[in-house]
C-alpha cells in the first residue's frame, strides 16, 4: 500500500513538473499575438489594439496610401492595448511593470493630423516589445479601406511589414 501511495505521489509530481514546464516553455518561446481592428464611433476612427505576451505597444503610424503620405505618428510609450481614438494619443495608463505613462504624437508636431476619408485606404504600421527579459521588438502592418467601416468592428488585413516599411511614404 505505501509503495502504491509512493509510486502515484511521484507520478503527480512528474506530472506537476511536465504541466510547470509546458507553461513556461510556452511563455518565452512562443510568438506574440498582435491584432488590430477598426471601427467608427460617432464620426471617429477608432483603432482596438490587443495582444497575448506582448509586454506594450510602442508606436502607431498611419498612412494615405491614395495621398501617399504618412497622415499619424504617436509613440504609444508601451501602451498595453485597447482602443486609441485617430488623432487624439492616449493618456494615463499603467503599462507591464506598473509605472503610468502618456503617449505622445510624433506627427504632426503640435496639430491635429489630417481627417480620414471615408473612400480612403491606409496602412497602419504597429510596433510592439516583447519578452522582458531579453526584450525585443516587432512590427504589425495592417490595410484597411475606410469606406467599409460604417458602424462595426471590422478587424484589419495583416500585409507584408518589408514591402511596406521599404516603401515608407514620408511627409
Amino acid at each position: 500500500m505505501i509503495f502504491k501511495q509512493n509510486r502515484l505521489l511521484k507520478l503527480l509530481l512528474l506530472l506537476v513538473i511536465i504541466v510547470l514546464g509546458l507553461a513556461f516553455i510556452d511563455n518565452t518561446i512562443s510568438k506574440p499575438k498582435v491584432t488590430l481592428n477598426i471601427k467608427k464611433s460617432d464620426n471617429n476612427i477608432i483603432f482596438s489594439l490587443a495582444s497575448k505576451r506582448v509586454d506594450g505597444f510602442l508606436n502607431l503610424k498611419v498612412i494615405s496610401k491614395a495621398e501617399n503620405k504618412q497622415l499619424w505618428d504617436v509613440n504609444l510609450n508601451y501602451f498595453p492595448g485597447g482602443n486609441i481614438q485617430y488623432g487624439v494619443a492616449p493618456n494615463d495608463f499603467v503599462i507591464f511593470n506598473g509605472q503610468k505613462q502618456t503617449a505622445h504624437q510624433v506627427f504632426p508636431p503640435n496639430l491635429k493630423p489630417d481627417s480620414l476619408q471615408n473612400s480612403s485606404e491606409i496602412d497602419v504600421i504597429l510596433t510592439y516589445q516583447y519578452n522582458q527579459t531579453d526584450p525585443l521588438t516587432g512590427k504589425k502592418c495592417y490595410k484597411f479601406n475606410l469606406k467599409n467601416i460604417m458602424s462595426k468592428k471590422i478587424k484589419a488585413q495583416a500585409i507584408d511589414c518589408d514591402y511596406l516599411i521599404a516603401t515608407e511614404h514620408h511627409s
